[in-house]
């Protein structure tokens, strides 16, 4: 381990701002999961209908119905949601694992200060979810759905492995 950093009750208010990210991650993950499944069914279809109507023929009818039928599992999924419940669910359920966790550490953090690397890889935390989280338009979010994901994901690796939980 490193040196502690300069002051416990910075080490505390960083714990709490990082405590404070997760809540807001595991309460946009239900959302978020949502219209990432809306972009790219919605890409789909669009993209299938943009064929057929530029195509003749068999292609034309095949690309048109196949449109429709994205389009019908786009409604089916967005409505019922049900696929995305089980996602949801298990990114909700690793948040939570997180917070407490952190909790955990927040309550030791007069005991046992947090090392330079470890304030360091906090910051990052706290900063990377910040920036994940500013796009607050929708056509801003649908921008970054790309690679939001991925982003998302490794952040909650980062957590899980500075709180040393399984992984």
């Amino acid at each position: 381990m490193t040196s502690p950093s300069r002051d416990p009750a910075i080490d505390e208010r960083l714990l709490l701002e990082a405590l404070i990210v997760i809540r807001s991650a595991r309460d946009r993950a239900p959302t978020d999961f949502l219209i990432a499944l809306a972009v790219v069914l919605g890409a789909i279809a669009v993209a299938l209908g943009v064929i057929g109507f530029v195509a003749d023929g068999v292609m034309r009818d095949l690309s048109l119905n196949l449109a429709a039928e994205v389009a019908g599992a786009l409604l089916t999924v967005v409505l019922v949601d049900g696929l995305w419940d089980r996602q949801q669910t298990g990114a909700a359920e690793r948040l939570r694992r997180m917070e407490t966790a952190l909790q955990r550490r927040i309550a030791e953090s007069d005991e046992t200060p947090m090392s330079t690397a470890d304030h360091e890889a906090w910051r990052a935390f706290v900063d990377e979810y910040r920036e994940l989280a500013r796009r607050q338009t929708l056509l801003d979010r649908l921008r970054a759905a790309r690679g939001y994901g991925r982003r998302a994901q490794a952040l909650e690796r980062q957590g899980e492995a500075l709180l040393g939980l399984e992984i």
